[in-house]
């Protein structure tokens, strides 16, 4: 209802639980991705899990992933080819880091 602007770079991977109809399993289309999942503890509380690929992977592959493993209702892809993220404390699996932690997402409670 408060969203005011939304932006978003890649497909949906996951809408309410259900892998993108777009996408094939068999896919040849395989990058390094990254994404952001959205899922729910037995609580009710919400978080956002952010996730990159160590290795190419398809859209299909990568909508499962954030279902399988994580439970997630929802699920987009940020960015592929180009991606990268940070992730303070752990290896980075993206030799071409350049120090930039995000770039576009904003959230806000």
């Amino acid at each position: 209802q408060n969203v005011r602007l939304g932006i978003q770079s890649g497909p949906m991977l996951l809408n309410n639980g259900v892998v993108n109809t777009q996408f094939k399993q068999n896919s040849a289309n395989k990058k390094i991705r990254c994404g952001v999942g959205l899922f729910a503890n037995g609580k009710g509380e919400k978080f956002l899990v952010f996730c990159i690929s160590n290795d190419p992977v398809s859209f299909y592959d990568f909508a499962v992933f954030f279902n399988k493993k994580f439970k997630c209702s929802n699920a987009l892809c940020l960015e592929s080819v180009g991606c990268s993220m940070y992730f303070p404390n752990q290896a980075n699996p993206n030799e071409k880091f350049n120090g930039t932690i995000c770039n576009y997402i904003y959230f806000k409670l």
